[in-house]
């Protein structure tokens, strides 16, 4: 299946067509190589447990201004002394410079899949990403089903997203340390406008199938 045609998932952008986003793609990208060698350099993770590292949110829309957040998810994999161990997964976030990084285990992963994360579900389509060689084979079939993934469970996806509105709108209205100027000026967040925008034409698109 051509994941640009997935009705789900069709606003997400392609790199051979011109960004919208206030940089350039290569600014993105860069971004999530930040991340990915900060893990390895400063927080100690070995390269072989990273399956990759995937940006999320309003560049994947191109609704991406000049004060955006970089926010990526690492994808790992557990060890074999954290398996035999039965060791809890590893889902630590990190601040970075631009932004945060949230490192989540395959495993649980898989069950945030099966809950219908948007956040979750948006990784497998984003254009600004580093997935490991070795295991980029395995990636691709996640990709390649994603809009069965993201129809997994349609009411869950529909509640996860309602939540997320709802989440939304009460942060938009907030007259935050951040974003006092905009409330001051426009009465809301624009950061929280343009993802209410966002996650309401995906869900749109969702429900008309």
């Amino acid at each position: 299946m051509n994941i640009s045609n997935m009705p789900i998932f069709k606003r997400f952008k392609n790199l051979d067509t011109p960004s919208k986003n206030y940089y350039k793609d290569e600014y993105y990208l860069s971004r999530v190589a930040e991340h990915y060698y900060s893990l390895i350099n400063d927080k100690n993770f070995s390269p072989d447990n990273i399956i990759g590292v995937f940006m999320y949110g309003s560049p994947n829309y191109n609704l991406a201004s000049q004060t955006s957040d970089i926010d990526t998810r690492a994808i790992v994999v557990p060890n074999f002394i954290d398996v035999a161990s039965s060791k809890k997964p590893d889902n630590t976030l990190y601040m970075m410079q631009n932004g945060e990084c949230g490192v989540k285990d395959i495993r649980d992963l898989i069950t945030q899949f099966k809950k219908q994360s948007l956040n979750s579900l948006e990784i497998l389509v984003t254009p600004y990403a580093i997935i490991n060689p070795m295991y980029k084979q395995y990636w691709d079939i996640l990709v390649k089903n994603a809009n069965d993934i993201a129809r997994y469970n349609q009411c869950k996806f529909v509640a996860s997203c309602n939540g997320m509105l709802h989440e939304c709108w009460n942060k938009m209205l907030e007259n935050r340390p951040s974003v006092e100027d905009e409330v001051a000026q426009y009465g809301w967040s624009m950061k929280m406008l343009y993802r209410i925008i966002y996650m309401w034409e995906i869900l749109v698109r969702y429900i008309d199938g």
